[in-house]
């Protein structure tokens, strides 16, 4: 049976193409992707949000008008759970560690 976790890893995987540990694959899936700077937790906010994009569901008065963040999230746990939430996790705050493969 396959974990949760194992199941993301693999997914990250598929994208990198290593075999590396949790944390080597993540970050090979990051630079894969362009995002080569920061540190994991970094590097997973910018996925998030180069990830999900446009799909963030942000109401005409939320922070993309005042904060300069131009509508990305910039909260790790609030980001993540977002991302699960758009690969179809949903009740209890739809939990990142819910998520499986994406």
């Amino acid at each position: 049976m396959t974990t949760n976790s194992e199941a993301r890893q693999a997914s990250c995987r598929v994208t990198s193409g290593t075999t590396l540990n949790v944390n080597g694959d993540w970050l090979a899936m990051c630079d894969a992707m362009g995002i080569t700077t920061g540190t994991i937790n970094e590097r997973m906010m910018k996925f998030c949000n180069a990830t999900l994009g446009a799909t963030w569901d942000m109401a005409p008065w939320d922070e993309v008008a005042w904060d300069g963040t131009d509508g990305n999230m910039t909260n790790i746990n609030e980001a993540m759970a977002k991302f699960a939430e758009s690969n179809g996790v949903t009740g209890n705050g739809s939990m990142f560690s819910s998520l499986g493969t994406f």
